[in-house]
């Protein structure tokens, strides 16, 4: 837990690495108050997107692209043309998307870097699990139900998918989203290693070097934890872009930061 007060534990970050080669299915989180009324620890899920890879058949859908009622939703499920009610979005790679809880949202053929709440709460409206299989009749109808009761029914704010990463900052943190529960941030590296702060990072492009208490070798792909004081650089001095992006837990000087570059959600 790298020094982390136990208190603040529970709050770690759940980062995930989202091969979406098919159809990831509508589906919508609850919030914390929303989750507490329902059994178990777990807390409500606010989460964030960053685009890895786009495929041919590439698409996010996030929100609904008006104000719908209950029966339309329901109807349009029984018509199985629920994303037609959405807000359908060609990702790019380097897209961003801050996915606040209650927020519908799905994808279709695309590989992405999701942060989120330590959660597994879901509630999938089409009748299908998170692997796209399809549900029994009288489950399918319980988790319709769990969606009506969370899902935002209005379209979503559009500052939550108007971030790209900025590929020409080079050697400074890049804020991509962030909220009370978790951030994400970029790093566009040079093979001069710089002081970077405690977290979870990602190696997106290229390997690089990690000097914490001892170098070590990132490839490609790799999540890892660095401390206090650690430092990070390209691998390769001549790489065109390595990329890293570091997941964490929100504090008073992140919400600043974030506030800052118009990259922090509260309650969006």
């Amino acid at each position: 837990q790298m020094g982390v007060p136990e208190a603040d534990q529970r709050r770690l970050p759940l980062v995930k690495l989202l091969d979406v080669s098919g159809v990831l299915p509508v589906h919508c989180h609850p919030n914390d108050e929303q989750a507490a009324t329902v059994s178990g620890d777990d807390p409500g899920k606010d989460e964030a997107w960053l685009i890895l890879h786009t495929g041919p058949r590439a698409a996010v859908y996030l929100g609904f692209n008006r104000a719908v009622t209950d029966s339309e939703i329901e109807t349009a499920v029984r018509d199985q043309q629920l994303r037609k009610l959405m807000t359908r979005i060609t990702p790019r790679e380097g897209d961003v998307f801050m996915i606040p809880a209650g927020l519908p949202h799905a994808a279709e053929d695309v590989l992405v870097y999701e942060v989120q709440q330590t959660s597994d709460r879901s509630s999938f409206a089409e009748g299908m699990d998170l692997m796209g299989q399809a549900m029994p009749f009288t489950q399918a109808r319980e988790e319709l139900k769990t969606f009506l009761a969370w899902a935002r029914k209005k379209p979503a704010a559009p500052a939550l998918s108007n971030a790209r990463w900025d590929v020409d900052a080079l050697g400074r943190a890049v804020p991509l989203a962030g909220c009370n529960h978790v951030f994400m941030e970029g790093y566009n590296l040079t093979a001069d290693p710089f002081e970077i702060a405690c977290g979870v990072y990602t190696a997106i492009d290229e390997p690089i070097r990690v000097f914490d208490d001892a170098l070590t070798m990132v490839p490609r792909g790799t999540t890892f934890l660095v401390g206090p004081r650690g430092r990070i650089g390209a691998a390769d001095p001549g790489a065109r872009r390595a990329r890293v992006v570091r997941s964490w837990m929100t504090s008073e000087k992140d919400r600043e930061r974030f506030q800052a570059e118009g990259r922090y959600f509260e309650g969006a």
